[in-house]
């Protein structure tokens, strides 16, 4: 009984032989969709690295300093990170070519945008005390306040 238990053992590991990376890894994209970033090569992954190497001077020089007041670094840790997930992220499920797509580049044009405004602005939002501008309105997104 002992020997036949163990000859299934044998065949079970044989059937079972261990899979390619590259096979683990489609397993896991089918079952966790964050998985499913893209592998650049070229101009664009010299892009994205320069940016995620920014991202992380950054969150090292506050957390060693400190300096910022919180909203602004918050916004620019939200900037960084939206930036790198639309660069990173394709926008259609089949679509992981190693090209990052014009429109990749402009939302996170239009990411980096809307995190520099409040960094720029900081103190005028701030000291506005709910007297905000238009311009503020439309860059928070609230389009339908900013013409009522």
């Amino acid at each position: 009984m002992m020997k036949n238990d163990k000859a299934q053992g044998q065949n079970l590991v044989e059937k079972n032989s261990p899979a390619s990376d590259r096979e683990v890894q489609e397993v896991l994209k089918s079952v966790d969709r964050g998985l499913a970033y893209r592998i650049l090569a070229g101009y664009d992954r010299l892009v994205v690295y320069i940016i995620a190497v920014g991202f992380s001077c950054f969150q090292l020089y506050t957390a060693a300093f400190g300096l910022l007041p919180v909203q602004i670094q918050r916004s620019v840790h939200l900037t960084f990170a939206f930036v790198l997930i639309f660069l990173l992220f394709p926008m259609r499920r089949n679509s992981l070519s190693k090209r990052i797509r014009w429109y990749g580049y402009l939302f996170s044009g239009l990411a980096a945008l809307v995190g520099l405004y409040m960094s720029l602005n900081y103190t005028r939002l701030m000291e506005a005390g709910g007297d905000y501008l238009t311009v503020d309105y439309i860059f928070a997104g609230r389009w339908n306040l900013a013409y009522a």
